[in-house]
Parts: structure tokens; C-alpha cells; sequence
């Protein structure tokens, strides 16, 4: 008798752990995501890289205007990065060229995607923009670096 109370009781949980998840709760497509193709030119223009921090070694590296310039474009949603340093000074988060870009928005918060890969959490205010890749859409990672930008 005691088998059976058990075995009941296992039915139970288990039937009412089946029948609470509710089909929203299964649903990727979340209807808060947008996608923005930049136009209301938020990051259009060229931006300087004047700062990255961050990375695994902590990382806290300053530029000067001109040494890296990221160019977005949001008529055409291209994103073109310069690298004009010299004499052994490496940046080598990503390389320099012309990209596709992309910008989600996901419960208000902005996510900058290069080339449909996931690039970090993008904040303009005035005339500094930043991109921090410790901010993710699937949540935080320790090892990202911030990149900061001004105009």
C-alpha cells in the first residue's frame, strides 16, 4: 500500500510539472526583440577608439583619434573599421575591413551584431559611444572587454 501512495504521488508531480509549462513559455520568438537597421542613425558616423578595457588579463589600453576609427554607414548597414596604428602596437579585437551590421533590441536594451555574430551591449550617450561584450543577450560573460568611443 505504501508503494502505491508513493507511485501516486510521483504521478502527480510529474503530470502537474508537465501540464504548467505553458506554450508561451516554449516560444524563441520573443516579440520584444527588434531588429534595427540603424535608421534613425544612432551610431552613424565615424567614431575613434579611444579606450578598451577588460579581457582576461584586464586589459586598460588608450588610443589616440585616428589610431582606430569605426565607420557605420545605416543606409547601407555597413560597418567599416580602420586600423592606423604603427611600430608593433597590436589591436586585434576585430580586424580591420567593412562589415554588415546590425542592431537588436531586446527589452530596451541595445546588442550590436557584425556580420550576424553577437558583439556586445552597444550605449551611445552624446558623443560617446561604448560596446561592452561582458553584456550579452544571453547574459553576462567575464571575460569581455569595453570599448569606448567618441566622436
Amino acid at each position: 500500500m505504501k508503494n502505491y501512495i508513493i507511485l501516486g504521488l510521483f504521478v502527480a508531480i510529474f503530470t502537474a510539472s508537465i501540464t504548467s509549462c505553458e506554450t508561451s513559455d516554449l516560444n524563441t520568438n520573443n516579440q520584444n526583440d527588434t531588429f534595427l537597421l540603424e535608421k534613425n542613425g544612432t551610431t552613424n558616423g565615424h567614431w575613434n577608439l579611444i579606450n578598451i578595457k577588460g579581457g582576461f588579463l584586464g586589459l586598460n589600453e588608450d588610443y589616440k583619434p585616428g589610431d582606430v576609427k569605426w565607420t557605420f554607414n545605416s543606409k547601407n548597414s555597413t560597418l567599416s573599421i580602420e586600423d592606423n596604428i604603427s611600430k608593433g602596437v597590436s589591436y586585434d579585437i576585430i580586424k580591420p575591413g567593412d562589415y554588415h551590421y546590425y542592431i537588436l533590441n531586446k527589452k530596451g536594451i541595445s546588442y550590436l551584431f557584425i556580420e550576424d555574430f553577437e558583439f556586445g551591449h552597444i550605449i551611445r550617450i552624446k558623443n560617446t559611444l561604448k560596446i561592452d561584450q561582458g553584456n550579452t543577450t544571453s547574459g553576462p560573460l567575464t571575460d569581455g572587454y569595453v570599448l569606448t568611443f567618441k566622436k
